[in-house]
């Protein structure tokens, strides 16, 4: 029998939060039962404890209600009024976009976070009631603003903000209090398992939704989503003194929002849906290949220049590429590129700090070469997409016929203006090029 004490419930022990709080608690003198999902898990909790007496282990899965009968036999030990808290920390998730994410996919996150906690802290209320104790449920930011690519963890977190706000109101009565602790993005191995689940959906993806995508515009996700985890990632105990103190405290809070990243997300939880979307919408820097194709417009010119294929390609790379043939005279060439011009960027102000961006970013034989433009606002240059291709054929052995095709998405409204400017500037840049080549 479990000696009268102050007993706590912690599931997902195996590791992270679980481990940590469940650690935390046994320091400062409280018994804990630790759930954890394998073998495994409770073997690594135990193997960290100086002294077991005050730590009971049970090996569950609490989405299997098999699993969640140990569970009930040890509560089943405690003496009346032993059972002071409950912490639902177990979670999981399967990040990735509603179009390749399948039903599994979601059910599988809601059965671990939302309908595990729901079960959990159904077998515990009879005793928490007893005890007049305290749930406290773990979400996350996620459960206040929702992310792109994250469907299935935030819905699983949403429901978890409102099945502890159902609570709080239920159980106030029986002197129950109900806290929500949602950290922001920290240092757990569940941040090291969404990499790795991200990367493998959008590999996994259906070939249709892939070819949508594009190869680059998954590149991108993966690596912006791996970067940007990896500076705002924070320490884990930040959040574990939290759920500590909502287990510990006379008083705990309503909401712990532990982490600097929480805050804001709270704040934009608050906002006008115009203002947080505004944040939230991630910008990877590529489109979906399937998004360039709707509303592209593909305008070509051609140019016969006085001047065999190489020389047309170094006067282009000099004197048009590099110098913006003196149309453009405020532009910085950025990266020379190698002998070929691959590599080779420029940077063209119009507003302020604001301008236009352009790249080399492949070459082929070399008298080909493919290049990206990136608008940093929507200011310089009204397109949503922008690319071009510039051949250079030999027309006779003293003649190459230069030939610039540009393929780019006018933003709603602007088609006339963007055309306009396309068919203006390009041939007088394709008409200065002839012109030096005709000087040699």
């Amino acid at each position: 029998m479990i000696p009268y004490s102050r007993w706590v419930v912690v599931t997902g022990c195996g590791s992270g939060f679980g481990l940590l709080t469940a650690q935390q608690l046994l320091a400062k003198g409280y018994g804990v039962i630790a759930v954890c999902r394998t073998e495994d898990g409770c073997q690594r909790l135990r193997s960290t404890v100086t002294s077991s007496a005050r730590l009971r282990t049970v090996q569950c899965d609490i989405t299997v209600p098999g699993d969640r009968d140990r569970l009930r036999s040890e509560l089943a030990a405690c003496h009346r009024g032993d059972l002071w808290a409950l912490v639902n920390n177990a979670g999981t998730v399967i990040p990735g976009y509603t179009d390749y994410l399948t039903d599994a996919d979601f059910r599988n996150v809601m059965e671990v976070n939302f309908f595990g906690a729901v079960n959990v802290t159904r077998l515990c209320l009879l005793r928490l009631k007893e005890s007049r104790g305290r749930i406290v449920n773990v979400s996350s930011t996620c459960g206040l603003v929702a992310l792109p690519g994250n469907g299935p963890y935030n819905a699983s977190k949403f429901a978890l903000r409102a099945f502890s706000d159902t609570l709080r109101r239920e159980l106030s009565a029986w002197g129950i209090r109900v806290a929500l602790v949602a950290p922001g993005v920290m240092r757990t191995p569940i941040n090291q398992k969404y990499l790795d689940v991200l990367q493998g959906k959008l590999q996994q993806a259906p070939e249709d939704v892939r070819h949508a995508y594009g190869e680059a515009y998954q590149r991108r996700v993966f690596s912006m989503t791996s970067t940007g985890m990896t500076r705002m990632a924070q320490d884990p105990q930040v959040a574990v003194n939290a759920i500590v103190h909502a287990v510990t405290s006379r008083r705990p809070k309503e909401l712990y929002l532990p982490g600097w990243d929480a805050g804001f997300f709270n704040f934009l939880h608050k906002s006008p849906t115009w203002f947080s979307d505004r944040f939230v919408k991630m910008d990877w820097g590529d489109e979906p290949a399937a998004m360039r194709q709707r509303g592209t417009r593909v305008i070509e010119f051609s140019q016969l220049c006085e001047a065999d294929q190489a020389t047309t390609w170094a006067r282009f790379l000099d004197v048009l590429w590099k110098r913006g043939a003196g149309l453009t005279p405020r532009m910085v060439l950025e990266e020379e590129g190698d002998a070929t011009g691959n590599g080779c960027t420029r940077w063209i102000p119009l507003f302020g700090k604001a301008g236009i961006r352009e790249g080399i970013t492949a070459t082929d034989c070399p008298y080909r070469l493919y290049y990206r433009v990136k608008n940093p606002s929507w200011r310089t240059f009204p397109v949503d997409y922008h690319q071009g291709w510039v051949s250079f054929v030999p027309w006779t052995d003293t003649t190459t016929q230069v030939v610039w095709t540009i393929e780019l998405t006018p933003k709603r409204g602007m088609t006339g203006l963007v055309l306009g400017i396309i068919r203006f500037v390009i041939p007088r840049y394709l008409r200065v090029l002839a012109r030096e080549c005709q000087r040699g």
